[in-house]
């Protein structure tokens, strides 16, 4: 059967602020195991279109999920609710690099802007700021601002490098932060000045204490955020690195202060605005918590699935435990969190057998789990929300 998706809600100041998707270059080189160099290359395409406070740019979760499901791209536009899509496609062989681009526009289907780049993989860098350059000039001049303008400070002259991030990422990107990481570190150490590698690397560091509660995780994801610090204080995912990190070892003041850093960066990443709604409901500041994440959720039609779960995770702390039900099972993603925070909610409206059930998936997902390893990935300023959420899951069914 087709995929059932229905429009987004179009943008209603269009004329003033363009908005755009990036659709998912596709790999004609022949070889599918290239497929993450293109994937990579519309993501980074995507990033540095988000960093223009004047457009409204669609997440790669977005058009990833639809045109991976829908492949018929004269839907795309309608159903991200676009004015504007970016297509292109990828050949790499050796150090020899083609890429070819289209801007179309979603209404007329009239094609805006084409380009070809026949470069070597060492062009990489210049050929996506070109692209980005190319995109927003012909959006309208009011478009660049001083952000456009300035010249970029290639990521890493090293394409091996390069190379190995685009597949950490990738792997990341499937919340598989265990395997993402040895890319990252090769990555880092084929290239020591690589900022985002090392900013990546503290990130699936930070996600490998998820699963493991280990502390040692943490220190050692700070000690990546800091370098990526040092070589880019300016970029964006240095800073949510580091935010997310500070954040896990309770060093909350200072994490905000990078989480707020990374939003003023890159005002429209939804995942730096999820961590920092995430940080928000550890401070005890849960309605500015459920302001940011549902701002969040409502940015992009089809957000990753995570920003659900941290949607439910705010919503379980206010006490409001049937919507907390509803937005955890929008996440569609039951590791032991979504199961522990389903059965604790089950547990409090006094639903013994749907709290039951999640315990024994929790279990299941994560064998040998306890609560002191839970709650070590609940850095809350107030204890009493731990022990809450203590009582909670006792109700439920689980004991250590």
């Amino acid at each position: 059967p087709s995929p059932k998706f229905t429009p987004a809600t179009p943008d209603t100041n269009l004329h003033e602020k363009p908005s755009i998707a990036v659709l998912p270059f596709a790999n004609i080189g022949g070889d599918p195991n290239q497929q993450y160099l293109s994937d990579g290359i519309t993501e980074d395409i995507t990033i540095q279109l988000s960093r223009f406070r004047e457009m409204q740019v669609r997440t790669r979760f977005s058009t990833f999920k639809i045109s991976g499901e829908v492949g018929d791209s004269s839907n795309v536009g309608a159903l991200l609710g676009v004015k504007y899509l970016v297509k292109g496609t990828t050949r790499i062989s050796g150090n020899k690099m083609m890429i070819s681009c289209q801007l179309m526009e979603v209404p007329t289907g009239n094609l805006v802007w084409s380009e070809r780049y026949d470069r070597t993989t060492a062009d990489i860098f210049q050929v996506q700021d070109e692209v980005v350059a190319r995109i927003v000039t012909a959006l309208g001049g009011r478009v660049i601002n001083a952000d456009a303008s300035s010249i970029r400070k290639k990521p890493t002259e090293n394409w091996s490098a390069y190379e190995f991030f685009l597949k950490g990422r990738e792997i990341c990107n499937r919340a598989e932060e265990a395997a993402s990481a040895g890319f990252f570190a090769k990555a880092v150490e084929l290239d020591p000045e690589f900022c985002l590698a090392h900013a990546w690397w503290a990130i699936a560091l930070v996600g490998n204490f998820w699963n493991h509660g280990e502390i040692e995780y943490l220190n050692r994801a700070l000690e990546q955020a800091d370098k990526a610090l040092e070589l880019g204080p300016d970029e964006a995912t240095a800073h949510h690195a580091a935010g997310m990190a500070l954040t896990y070892q309770k060093k909350l003041d200072r994490s905000a202060h990078h989480l707020r850093r990374a939003i003023e960066l890159n005002p429209l990443e939804i995942n730096i605005r999820g961590d920092y709604a995430n940080l928000l409901l550890h401070l005890g500041r849960y309605a500015d918590a459920l302001m940011t994440i549902e701002e969040a959720l409502n940015r992009d039609p089809y957000p990753p699935a995570w920003l659900y779960y941290i949607h439910g995770k705010i919503l379980f702390f206010a006490r409001r435990f049937d919507d907390a039900i509803t937005a955890l099972e929008n996440c569609r993603v039951y590791n032991h969190r979504t199961c522990f925070l389903l059965a604790a909610a089950y547990g409090m409206l006094g639903n013994p057998d749907e709290a039951g059930r999640y315990v024994v998936l929790a279990r299941q997902t994560l064998p040998g789990i306890t609560f002191t390893h839970f709650v070590a990935t609940l850095p809350f300023a107030d204890r009493a929300e731990v022990d809450f959420l203590h009582a909670a899951l006792k109700k439920a069914g689980f004991h250590d």
